[in-house]
């Protein structure tokens, strides 16, 4: 999955970091860092990035909505260094551990841990305290 940013549409709302891409209809939730070299993108023709209460976007962390509707990302998630994620629907307090990728069309609830092994997670739900190990669903 890459993190391109392709056609996207001004502005956002909210504050990131120097260093950090934001692009398109964003609002990021108090207590929530952005750090340089994070992106945070809305794709033409897609709804907007709506970010929770503490989470942390590490760099290279990239969120994007390519989709029609709303991208909503719960409280306290942590998006690690080089993960890329364009689920339209994130819970509470997970994890995506570095350089894991997580496609449109999954829901991810709460509570879970995204692991990385060059693997895409696409098309499916992530439960609650689940971890999702190295593989397709």
């Amino acid at each position: 999955m890459v993190c391109d940013g392709a056609a996207a549409k001004p502005p956002y709302h909210g504050s990131g970091a120097a260093g950090a891409t934001l692009t398109g209809d964003i609002t990021i939730g108090p207590d929530t860092v952005v750090f340089p070299g994070a992106q945070i993108r809305c794709c033409e023709g897609a709804g907007p990035v709506v970010i929770g209460r503490g989470c942390v976007l590490e760099e290279g962390a990239c969120l994007v909505n390519v989709g029609p509707g709303e991208m909503r990302v719960g409280d306290g998630n942590l998006f690690e260094v080089g993960c890329a994620v364009r689920a339209q629907k994130v819970g509470d307090f997970n994890t995506f551990q570095p350089k894991c990728e997580v496609g449109q069309g999954v829901t991810v609830a709460s509570g879970c841990s995204i692991a990385s092994q060059g693997e895409q997670l696409s098309n499916g739900a992530c439960e609650s305290r689940e971890e999702v190990l190295p593989w397709k669903v």
